[in-house]
């Protein structure tokens, strides 16, 4: 499984995905911490950006490009040919996703903590980063929950065109259904409704929102469905489909 996943990193050495990483999270460390006037303001506005808006479309459109590599090189025959199971590919691929996701979450977490630094938001301490870690975390696994979609539809069409359109739209809609009453069933706003309940608990913000039991059931939904579906197809592909 390490040999999967370390074949995995190695194709993403040269791609755009290491230039979005740090673009993504220097973008939303600056639009969170400009202004802010104080840590929690700026952290947390990273962390929604991140859940409703980014989230979404930079998680599909790292899924998209993992999955989609061996059909745009045309080595899917050579990948299935391999004498490991099917699924163990799709494990390293979602592996790999994950640590895209935690890598670009990450740096923006420190980006933000940087750039306040330098604007000089008073308040920092240390254990109000370790408390923004744990939530930061919760983040990272929340943003994971987008990726079997993205994973099937890339598996579908073969390339990364779907899925990242598909994630984009998922941050364009979950943006305008954010104000709707059940809106917060929609994954993204699901996700951003939770922080918010979260961060409330932690007393890193005045919301007094309760955690949703639809709202977290709708990301578990969106993620283990999706999950199912897409590991069954991909190991029912022909392995002359990449041709």
């Amino acid at each position: 499984m390490l040999s999967i996943l370390y074949s995995e990193i190695v194709k993403l050495k040269r791609s755009l995905v290491f230039i979005v990483i740090p673009l993504a999270a220097i973008i939303t460390a600056i639009l969170s911490g400009f202004n802010a006037k104080d840590w929690h303001n700026a952290l947390i506005n990273n962390a929604v950006f991140w859940s409703i808006l980014m989230g979404p479309a930079i998680a599909s459109l790292f899924t998209g490009y993992v999955f989609a590599n061996e059909y745009l090189d045309k080595t899917i025959n050579n990948l299935l040919a391999y004498p490991y199971a099917a699924y163990k590919f799709f494990i390293g691929k979602m592996l790999a996703i994950f640590i895209l996701i935690t890598t670009s979450i990450t740096m923006s977490f420190i980006f933000t903590i940087i750039f306040g630094l330098l604007t000089n938001i008073p308040g920092l301490n240390i254990e109000m980063v370790i408390k923004y870690i744990q939530f930061y975390v919760i983040l990272i696994i929340m943003e994971f929950a987008f990726v079997p979609i993205a994973a099937f539809l890339t598996i579908l069409s073969k390339n990364y065109i779907l899925s990242t359109g598909f994630g984009v739209a998922t941050s364009l809609i979950g943006g305008v259904l954010a104000s709707f009453k059940l809106g917060h069933l929609f994954p993204s706003t699901a996700a951003t409704m939770t922080l918010y309940s979260i961060a409330g608990k932690l007393g890193f913000s005045e919301h007094s929102l309760q955690i949703s039991v639809p709202s977290i059931s709708s990301l578990v939904f969106y993620f283990v469905i999706p999950l199912i579906v897409s590991l069954a197809y991909f190991r029912k592909m022909d392995v002359h489909s990449g041709s």
